[in-house]
């Protein structure tokens, strides 16, 4: 299971409406074996069901925009990011009509 808690700033969704969403990321990477950085920029999106004021049932998708090639002792690897999906439970308390304290539960 993981768990991550987070504010999330959004548009008011009252209970029993649907939402989505989507953003533009870049990551970073860098891993003690490789002497490079790894950059990778993804697209994502997210489709949820506001079920009451506290409780959320979420899809969030995405995929990578790009690929990166790194070398090391001679050997040159690209990296890339396919895509994920995952299906969340996101427990919330609003604190205002548009800040809400959330935790997604996978």
């Amino acid at each position: 299971m993981f768990l991550a808690a987070s504010i999330c700033i959004a548009p008011s969704t009252y209970a029993g409406e649907f939402y989505y969403g989507g953003n533009v990321a870049s990551t970073n990477h860098k891993h003690f074996d490789l002497p490079e950085k790894v950059k990778i920029n993804l697209i994502t999106g997210q489709l949820g069901y506001q079920y009451n004021d506290y409780l959320a049932f979420e899809s969030r998708f995405g995929f990578g925009l790009n690929k990166d090639e790194v070398e090391s002792s001679g050997l040159r690897a690209t990296i890339e990011h396919q895509g994920y999906l995952g299906f969340y439970t996101k427990a919330g308390y609003p604190i205002s009509d548009s800040i809400k304290c959330c935790v997604l539960i996978s």
